[in-house]
């Protein structure tokens, strides 16, 4: 299925509020955050969104992360967004995702929900933005591979334990997926949620020999690590018609996540959608 562009251009603007409300909160507390992933990439690319992107990444060290979600208790305009973790929401299953800001009065079905049949109307499905932390990980690959990484396997177990399909999966994995989602639901979500906590803050007091890279609960998606000065301090760049937070060193941040093609539109058939379905 294909969202009709005038759509998926009310879903941007949606969005793009719901970013403005964000920065608002940032920078009335002193919070860092900059924007991440195919959304800046589409600042630099496109000035804006990514003519075919449905949703905004955007990304604070674990010590901001921390203390926005504290703030947004209060802060957070919840006439229009809901800030989704899970702890706020019990039926939220893609927890490998840490935070979602959700778009009220606005519905979304993710491709990989159809897939594997694991969507729940009892959850907030509005349109999103994620928002990720990024951790300190040793730069000692042993214990960045083999220790911080391994708890993003428990979360990624979790979320298999949530699918109800595996007819599309092909291979070994499809035959070994039943037994996975067996040992996800022996997991307790509150388990994660504290291991994390006591691991993130550890992580967190690291002053040297560390680099960054998105949040453990995730970090076995992404082989991309950054060093400090790639980040920090933080610069502006413009997306839309606002200002936003950008990494230090925009260029080099961009080739590890794209390439050094970065700049070159891919072909229709890799231009990548996470939504089957948008209302509005």
């Amino acid at each position: 299925m294909t969202i009709e562009k005038s759509v998926l251009r009310q879903a941007q603007l949606l969005l793009l509020e719901g970013l403005k409300e964000i920065d608002r909160i940032c920078n009335k507390h002193s919070i860092n955050y900059w924007i991440d992933s195919g959304t800046l990439l589409g600042a630099k690319r496109h000035g804006g969104f990514i003519p075919w992107d449905d949703d905004i990444d955007i990304c604070m060290t674990r010590k901001d992360y921390n203390r926005f979600i504290d703030i947004c208790s209060e802060e957070l305009n919840q006439k229009k967004y809901f800030l989704q973790t899970v702890k706020s929401d019990p039926y939220y299953i893609n927890i490998n995702v840490p935070c979602k800001l959700r778009i009220l009065k606005t519905k979304t079905i993710q491709k990989f929900e159809i897939k594997y049949q694991c969507y729940d109307e009892r959850a907030q499905n509005g349109l999103f933005i994620d928002i990720f932390p990024f951790d300190k990980y040793s730069k000692n690959n042993l214990i960045k591979k083999h220790i911080e990484k391994s708890l993003s396997v428990l979360f990624f177990i979790k979320l298999i334990s949530y699918f109800n399909d595996f007819k599309k999966i092909k291979g070994i994995k499809r035959l070994v997926s039943p037994f996975i989602k067996y040992i996800g639901k022996m997991i307790p979500r509150n388990f994660l949620i504290s291991i994390t906590t006591k691991i993130a803050h550890k992580m967190s007091l690291r002053k040297i020999n560390y680099i960054y890279a998105p949040c453990i609960e995730f970090i076995w998606l992404f082989k991309v690590t950054f060093e400090e000065n790639e980040i920090f301090p933080l610069k502006e760049i413009k997306f839309e018609d606002a200002i936003f937070k950008c990494p230090n060193d925009l260029h080099k941040y961009l080739v590890k996540y794209y390439g050094d093609s970065y700049m070159e539109l891919p072909p229709e058939n890799k231009r990548e959608y996470h939504f089957e379905k948008i209302e509005l």
